[in-house]
């Protein structure tokens, strides 16, 4: 898995997490319908799931945090001073796997922080940033288990999260 934060209509969003500075003729970057409703409407939704820790996941407050986190709110800091805006706030919706990329593809969410896989079938309907994370798909079994290779879980069950790339329908 390749996990990076999905930023509809800003495909170049790794300079700002980077800490690059953007020049003039990068500016039109900036350009199309996302950044306009960020630049209008003066806040950035973050979509984020709740229990996909360490990226994303409410702490005992119920607060957001986690790595994506961490780093959308410094994509979202970056954006407010390329755009000259005084101030910009941020609002977070809560997205499953499942829904995830609705709320990007239909505009209810600006960027999404969490643990998304970045394959090509995806980049079709999304953009995504550099990668930040580099994990794989694994089983785990006790280590007194008789299963030692994949033939082995025939008959037995097998639990994975929906609509990830671990597993497909």
């Amino acid at each position: 898995m390749i996990s990076s934060i999905q930023f509809s209509g800003l495909r170049r969003a790794c300079q700002f997490l980077l800490g690059v500075s953007l020049t003039i003729a990068s500016l039109n970057l900036l350009a199309g319908p996302v950044i306009d409703r960020i630049k209008q409407s003066g806040k950035i939704v973050i979509a984020l799931r709740e229990a996909s820790a360490p990226f994303s996941y409410l702490d005992g407050n119920k607060k957001p945090v986690g790595y994506s986190v961490d780093l959308c709110l410094k994509l979202h800091e970056a954006i407010r001073k390329q755009l000259n805006l005084k101030s910009l706030s941020y609002e977070f919706i809560y997205v499953s796997s499942t829904t995830r990329f609705t709320a990007i593809t239909e505009g209810k969410a600006d960027l999404e922080c969490g643990s998304t896989t970045n394959t090509a079938e995806r980049r079709e309907k999304v953009a995504f940033t550099i990668p930040h994370y580099i994990a794989g798909a694994r089983f785990m079994v006790r280590a007194d288990s008789p299963i030692n290779e994949l033939k082995d879980f025939t008959g037995r069950k097998i639990v994975t999260t929906k609509d990830t790339t671990s597993v497909k329908d």
